[in-house]
């Protein structure tokens, strides 16, 4: 009881507390806090560098916005050993003692920097898998074939390195071999494929809504599956482009069918420099 008792009056954390592996040992919550945010800026300010076979680029957590929350991981330390069973304060101090606690504070980072960032690594990685895409030439649908490759591994050291590393490192990019997609005939049709608009309009106020053209695939979908059904680098599909039945000029005097001013003037053919002028 007396154990108990006089840690729970001290106005430091116990012995064999550390907080991201710093040690906080018989600090105040002020110099624990101190201390920490030392340390956080030194961790915050390290870099490490990636590469994979000739491709290599240079990281930072800043790049990801992230952030350690010390205050709420101080408080914590603090509170350890100074609950209101004693037998469980006496069993903690004796036991971080013993064998050292190392509480790690609550970690933020922005999670869609940290997704781009693998996504631009993943874009240039020298072997990385390349899905199949497609791109409209004219009345053609080319549509080129995806390769096997490599993407950065989503359970990588990465992160990890990013939080717990104090100094400036270098390692191999953490890759997983990944099979291409197979190119889907049904979701690029539905892609592609749109269905004309008739030109219309509205008053009170007057808005013309414009016509615009459709597309579609020249050829039945069975056909467009048999051509891709073999292995090919690139592929081509033709396309057909479906007017409207009312363009947008078709509705021009039915749209604004009040005369708002008119002009007209005389021509004389053997004005020839009037000539050339109207010609022009």
């Amino acid at each position: 009881t007396i154990f108990a008792l006089l840690n729970i009056h001290k106005d430091t954390i116990i012995s064999g507390i550390y907080i991201q592996g710093i040690s906080v040992s018989g600090l105040t919550k002020d110099e624990a806090k101190a201390k920490i945010s030392e340390e956080i800026k030194k961790q915050l300010s390290k870099e490490i560098t990636l590469s994979h076979e000739d491709y290599s680029i240079t990281i930072s957590p800043s790049q990801i916005n992230m952030s350690f929350d010390k205050d709420l991981a101080v408080e914590h330390d603090f509170a350890l050993g100074r609950s209101s069973n004693i037998f469980i304060n006496n069993f903690t101090i004796l036991n971080a003692l013993s064998t050292n606690l190392n509480i790690g504070p609550s970690i933020y980072y922005d999670t869609e920097l940290y997704d781009n960032l693998v996504t631009e690594i993943n874009s240039n990685l020298p072997d990385a898998v390349i899905n199949p895409s497609y791109s409209i030439d004219g009345t053609s649908l080319i549509i080129s074939n995806g390769k096997d490759g490599f993407v950065v591994d989503s359970d990588s050291q990465i992160l990890f390195l990013l939080t717990n590393s104090n100094n400036n490192i270098s390692i191999s990019i953490p890759v997983t071999p990944v099979s291409a997609k197979s190119i889907d005939i049904d979701s690029i049709y539905a892609e592609v494929h749109k269905q004309p608009v008739d030109a219309y309009y509205q008053t009170n106020p007057y808005v013309v809504y414009p016509s615009s053209n459709g597309l579609d695939f020249n050829i039945s979908l069975d056909e467009a599956k048999n051509i891709v059904s073999t292995y090919q680098e690139e592929y081509t599909i033709p396309l057909k482009v479906i007017y409207p039945n009312v363009t947008t000029n078709m509705i021009g005097t039915e749209a604004f069918p009040d005369l708002l001013g008119s002009y007209s003037t005389k021509y004389d053919g053997g004005n020839s420099d009037r000539t050339t002028n109207l010609r022009i």
